[in-house]
Order: C-alpha cells, then structure tokens, then sequence
C-alpha cells in the first residue's frame, strides 16, 4: 500500500548537501534543482573538483555547512 512504499522511500533514502544546502534524498534534489536523478547521483560520486560541494550527508559534518533545503 502507499503507507508502507513511503516508508520504505523514506528509510531508504539518504540526505545530500548540494552547494552547502541539505535536501533529504537525491529525487528531491533532482526535482528542486531541475535535474535527473542519474546526474545528480554521478556528480556526488564523480571526485571531480567541480563537484567537491555534492555530497551524501554525514552525521559528522560541521553544523555551519549544514543549511537546509525550503
């Protein structure tokens, strides 16, 4: 049922900090910024210099990076 499918989406689903501000998985990234979800995970995942501020959130970054997504 759509419960339980949310709540699997939900657990699954992990937060990313893109350019400084934090959204709760990469689908919500993707929508808000207008772009694929395959670009989005490639750019956290690539090491490119250019991407240096795509990140997967760790519960250990500082809490002045962290600026929440509206």
């Amino acid at each position: 049922n759509e419960y339980t499918l949310q709540r699997i989406k939900e657990t699954n689903s992990k937060p990313v900090s893109i350019d400084g501000r934090i959204y709760p998985s990469i689908s919500y990234a993707s929508r808000e910024l207008g772009v694929n979800t395959t670009t989005v995970s490639y750019r956290i995942n690539s090491g490119s210099n250019r991407f240096k501020d795509w990140v997967y959130v760790d519960k250990e970054m500082p809490n002045d990076y962290r600026k929440r997504a509206d």
